[in-house]
């Protein structure tokens, strides 16, 4: 059986036929918590990241030595979601220099970057370009035009797909049939939404069948996240 992947929830999973990568941030207690990440249900991983709205000077040093720690953890296949918001959150002299710090985190464990992005895509490219990782990088929740998508895809970022999706004037149903396969993943994020319903819009939107998407997806996953753990 090919399982569904949920690339970035802030759910637990309770169902047996999806692989599921749970977001904790700053705010959560899960976030300190690193025997619980331990001891997880196989189907569950985790992404632990400091997110940009949450981010405080007077927490920084304690919660990135925090997530130094968690990032040691096995179950823990990514770091993020963190990134930059030009809406919400600290100041971008102080969410710029954080973000970068946690690239430079994410490297030195070898682990990819689930990346928050309001605004300020401009800016993630050029980080990217001058800070050059090894990693992968991720754009979740991609709701944005078509310049943006292939400004994305023309330097290397993968995108990640989610409820907006099933919307028919979203910006996401509009460009998923643009975004190469081998580039591709889905979610939920933060809506209590079937990750089946995401999978099935976008299977419908892209001409493809259900389960070929489903393999590329877990081929993706495999390669960047898990190598050789889903079969």
């Amino acid at each position: 059986m090919i399982p569904f992947v949920d690339i970035h929830t802030h759910f637990r999973n309770n169902k047996p036929d999806v692989i599921s990568v749970l977001n904790i941030s700053q705010k959560d207690i899960l976030f300190h918590n690193r025997d619980s990440l331990s001891s997880a249900a196989d189907s569950t991983y985790f992404s632990a990241g400091l997110h940009p709205w949450f981010l405080n000077t007077d927490n920084f040093e304690l919660d990135f030595s925090t997530l130094s720690e968690q990032m040691k953890c096995q179950r823990v296949i990514a770091l993020g979601e963190c990134g930059l918001d030009r809406l919400k959150g600290a100041d971008l002299t102080f969410q710029t220099p954080v973000f970068e710090a946690q690239i430079r985190l994410a490297v030195s464990f070898s682990k990819p970057v689930v990346i928050h992005c309001v605004k300020a895509f401009n800016e993630i490219i050029a980080i990217k370009k001058r800070l050059k990782p090894h990693i992968p990088l991720i754009i979740h929740g991609f709701n944005q035009n078509k310049t943006i998508l292939a400004d994305l895809i023309k330097n290397d970022f993968y995108i990640s797909i989610g409820e907006k999706v099933v919307h028919a004037n979203s910006n996401a149903a509009a460009v998923v049939k643009w975004i190469p396969v081998e580039r591709l993943f889905l979610e939920t994020d933060d809506i209590e939404m079937d990750i089946t319903t995401v999978y099935e819009k976008v299977a419908e939107l892209k001409a493809m069948e259900l389960a070929e998407l489903k393999s590329n997806i877990v081929d993706n996953f495999n390669r960047i996240l898990t190598p050789n753990i889903l079969k």
